[in-house]
């Protein structure tokens, strides 16, 4: 496998520090950007990120990152990530699944689309659950991959 589609949670864990530098997610994120495999997100999956970023507050209501600070992240992800952009039809797709989670529907619509993909890659034990049955490409943990 070396084509992967790398869901927010994974960028989560590694941004926002939320697990240790052995975590599978820390790893694989390590080997994309080493070459070890060819990343992928969706443009939506990013700027959710730098929401989350941008929305992040200290116990005294200090944001915990700057403008510059989230842009130089981001801007580091994006040199071996490469943003896809799954359109109208991602979600229509997504929706047309009628899952709760209509996040995790509309990725895999536009990751099941594009002719590379060969998986998601995320810590979402419930989306790796629900892709099993399907018969286009699968959620699985960063673990199986690394």
């Amino acid at each position: 496998m070396k084509h992967i589609y790398i869901d927010t949670n994974m960028m989560m864990n590694v941004v926002f520090n939320r697990v240790p530098d052995d975590h599978p997610s820390v790893i694989l994120m390590r080997r994309c950007q080493q070459g070890h495999f060819t990343a992928y997100t969706s443009e939506w999956c990013l700027m959710t990120l730098m929401y989350m970023m941008d929305q992040l507050r200290d116990k005294e209501d200090r944001r915990v990152w700057t403008k510059q600070e989230i842009m130089k992240q981001t801007g580091k992800l994006i040199t071996f990530v490469t943003l896809i952009n799954g359109g109208n039809g991602a979600f229509a797709g997504g929706f047309a699944m009628e899952w709760a989670d209509w996040e995790d529907a509309i990725i895999y619509a536009a990751a099941d689309a594009h002719p590379l993909i060969e998986a998601i890659v995320t810590n979402d034990a419930a989306f790796q659950k629900r892709t099993r049955k399907l018969p286009g490409i699968k959620a699985i943990a960063p673990a199986e991959v690394i």
